[in-house]
């Protein structure tokens, strides 16, 4: 699509980031080079030259300064998805594995392979990163990982289309990295790589298109950059969080790569889980409802055999993930335990998502892979862009990150807590699009989402998540586990065969009462071993600002 549009005269500008090679195979410059030779229209730099810890997470796609695209979703490998969250793809691959004649000639007029036809994910498309991360990046056709006994891990991301002004601004921003890059790299300053310029402001209404289904707001840009990434420093991101929760009437409902925060002025600096905890404390002193939804992925996107343990990287954030929500005195949940005991599950709830399907015969499940960053406050106020919660990405001073700030200005009526409400339209839709989805609506026609807070949908929610979790654990023994509290005991957990290996025909059928794809999150996988990875280790002599 690029190369046609360069054909056609669309001046097509390309930012990368450089990774270092030995810590990140993203192999960046075998992209630079492929795109570049497809048309001189097509103009690729990559930054930074110098080795640093940070990286540019931001994720944008700019159309003539009017439309602009941002969230969680890379342009790479294993990132489509659509809302069936498929475990399997093998096309007609069974049928082509069956041997045929040899053929006796070969020329123009032979029929064209098309074996893959039938495929949703060719190549590297086909992933599941945790059973193995990507190789060969430069052969996009060839499969990685065995699609006949593997299963792929299901993706889900977040993302926003903008028009006019905010697209404008977002324009400027990559205008700004742009020439940022052109003026401190001396293989780009020269003709080949020209100067961008951004449009007036007072054209950034006049829209030549407008994507259907779109809805009037108030939009905010907001980023994290710094000097070394576009020459001015800036943590908007952060302080739109901290802002939005702290003025959050009713409900918090967050969908997050990540979750690492909770300061204690060393290791973690954010205070977004110290907003959110100040927040349910406030709740629960004047007696208000108030609910706090997070999502996480229930593993980290790091390969390794978590049925040993996960290795080094994975452990490593489930030690800051673990350490954000519930061990240790600055954790969430022991802070709000200490002042309310198990009244806190009245405000609180921590999922994940996961899913099944059938491969070679018997069931298969595997976690969905959660890379949102987003965050809706009361069905008014969202906050969607490339930003996860830790310090890598809110303090503004490390990774380079884009997010908007949306606020309803159309509202219509809904309820909250049983008493009539005034909704924002983008807001309630999106945050209802994403309940009917995780629990499952299509196949509960009875199940009421407009009401976030009432004791009758947050109980719906738990007894949900807990149902879920339950089945996959009898049938699958699934990782992580709140069974398992040691490496020991994780040894003796895989040892015994699961149910969908045993009988597959009764795990079969006990697999039809799941509902949706919401599961409670471990929170105590592990809780007896330390996580952190031990010094010896290349994970272990990183800094710790590396993982938070």
């Amino acid at each position: 699509m690029l190369k046609r549009k360069a054909e056609e005269g669309v001046r097509v500008s390309i930012l990368l980031f450089k990774e270092v090679e030995l810590a990140l195979g993203i192999n960046s410059g075998y992209s630079k080079r492929a795109l570049m030779l497809l048309h001189p229209n097509i103009k690729v730099m990559r930054h930074p030259d110098q080795v640093t810890l940070w990286a540019h997470h931001e994720k944008l796609l700019v159309v003539d300064q009017v439309v602009a695209f941002l969230g969680g979703l890379d342009l790479a490998y294993g990132r489509w998805d659509d809302l069936h969250y498929r475990l399997t793809d093998l096309g007609n691959s069974s049928e082509s594995a069956t041997p045929q004649p040899p053929t006796l000639c070969s020329d123009s007029l032979d029929t064209p392979d098309l074996s893959h036809n039938q495929l949703f994910w060719l190549g590297k498309d086909y992933s599941n990163l945790i059973t193995k991360d990507w190789v060969h990046l430069d052969r996009p056709f060839e499969d990685f990982i065995d699609r006949e006994t593997t299963p792929r891990m299901p993706w889900r991301d977040i993302g926003v289309v903008i028009h006019g002004l905010p697209a404008r601004d977002l324009a400027r921003h990559f205008i700004q990295r742009w020439n940022f890059t052109k003026t401190t790299k001396a293989k780009y300053k020269i003709p080949l790589y020209p100067y961008l310029l951004p449009k007036s402001n007072s054209t950034a209404n006049q829209l030549p298109f407008v994507l259907p289904g779109g809805q009037c707001a108030t939009v905010q840009v907001l980023r994290s950059v710094d000097r070394w990434s576009a020459g001015t420093s800036e943590n908007s991101i952060l302080n739109a969080y901290l802002h939005t929760i702290r003025e959050s009437q009713h409900f918090l409902y967050i969908e997050n790569q990540f979750f690492i925060s909770c300061s204690d002025g060393r290791t973690v600096l954010n205070k977004v889980g110290d907003e959110i905890v100040d927040r349910i404390l406030k709740a629960h002193k004047q007696g208000q409802c108030f609910r706090v939804y997070v999502l996480l992925p229930l593993l980290p996107g790091f390969e390794g055999d978590i049925s040993t343990g996960g290795g080094n990287a994975i452990q490593a954030i489930l030690h800051f993930t673990y350490r954000t929500l519930c061990r240790g005195e600055y954790s969430i949940l022991h802070r709000l335990k200490a002042a309310m005991g198990t009244a806190w599950r009245n405000y609180m709830s921590i999922c994940g998502l996961r899913t099944h399907g059938e491969l070679g015969g018997h069931p298969v499940s595997e976690l969905i892979y959660i890379h949102s960053k987003m965050l809706i406050a009361d069905d008014r106020t969202v906050i969607i862009g490339s930003a996860n919660i830790n310090d890598r990405s809110l303090l503004g001073k490390r990774d380079s990150e884009l997010a908007v700030l949306i606020e309803d200005t159309e509202t219509e009526p809904s309820l909250m807590g049983g008493v009539e409400y005034q909704a924002g339209r983008f807001a309630l839709s999106l945050r209802k699009h994403c309940f009917s989805v995780i629990l499952g609506a299509d196949a509960r026609p009875n199940l009421d989402l407009q009401d976030p807070i009432c004791d009758d949908f947050f109980q719906l929610w738990q007894d949900t998540a807990e149902s879920n979790a339950n089945i996959y654990e009898q049938i699958f023994r699934c990782l992580p586990s709140n069974a398992i509290r040691s490496l020991r005991a994780l040894r003796e957990y895989v040892a015994v065969e699961p149910l969908a290996t045993v009988s597959p025909p009764l795990a079969q059928s006990e697999l039809t009462q799941v509902q949706g794809h919401l599961v409670h999150f471990p929170l105590k996988f592990l809780e007896d071993e330390s996580l952190l990875p031990p010094l010896g280790s290349k994970e272990g002599v990183m800094p710790l600002e590396v993982w938070t």
